[in-house]
């Protein structure tokens, strides 16, 4: 969840939307970005509302550690928070959204490879031991809302249900997308790598049984009706 105060903008970094690719392109025009780190402690001690914030972070992400929790995964409330309402304002935030069934088998993908990684037991032992008994696809989409937050949508609504984000880009359109980004925060022409990319993934409709369609389905039914996705 990177905040630019040079360039008044903060990224709401949704998982599996592209937003490391664009966290790497946004470092290279601002090296000086906040809440762009791994762990909480550092930001949360010095907080006034310390408490509170941790408590509403506990309620987005159930398992994983606050120690090595990235900060760029924070939902907008979160982040409007941390930074205080009146400088919140003043950024233009943006977020990117991806069709729900395409996103989990991504994150199916990504999380195999994470729990491969020797300091994953260490850092967040809670997450390594759900992503261990996720040994298919279907046992992994069953523990997802353990994982993650709610749904997409909840990391960019407020308290009320109102979006707070100034601009909800598509990971289905990410090039234009993230174009028009540049173009408003102005650094236009920033080129976007391509990071965690998942070599070994076929098309996401294969991966799925009736069962687990309808699983994901109830789970970002939010996101369905707001963004108009479909299987």
């Amino acid at each position: 969840m990177p905040v630019s105060r040079s360039l008044s903008f903060a990224f709401i970094h949704v998982r599996k939307t592209a937003g490391t690719s664009m966290s790497r392109a946004l470092e290279s025009i601002d090296p000086q970005l906040y809440l762009n780190e791994k762990g909480l402690w550092d930001v949360l001690c010095v907080h006034p509302d310390r408490r509170h914030l941790l408590e509403k972070i506990r309620a987005f992400y159930l398992v994983g550690s606050v120690n090595n929790f990235p900060q760029w995964h924070l939902p907008a409330v979160i982040v409007r928070d941390l930074v205080g309402r009146r400088e919140w304002h003043g950024l233009f935030s943006f977020a990117f959204v991806r069709n729900p069934w395409d996103l989990v088998v991504s994150a199916y993908h990504f999380e195999r490879r994470y729990l491969a990684q020797t300091h994953v037991n260490r850092v967040e032992p809670d997450r390594a031991e759900a992503i261990r008994r996720c040994a298919t696809f279907e046992q992994f989409v069953r523990l997802y809302p353990l994982l993650e937050p709610l749904d997409m949508t909840s990391m960019i609504v407020d308290e009320n249900d109102r979006n707070i984000v100034s601009f909800v880009g598509r990971f289905e359109s990410l090039s234009t997308d993230f174009a028009e980004i540049c173009r408003q925060i102005g650094a236009s022409g920033v080129g976007l790598p391509h990071e965690n990319r998942s070599e070994d993934r076929r098309d996401y409709r294969s991966y799925y049984s009736a069962q687990t369609r309808q699983i994901v389905a109830r789970y970002f039914s939010r996101d369905i009706d707001r963004f108009e996705y479909e299987y």
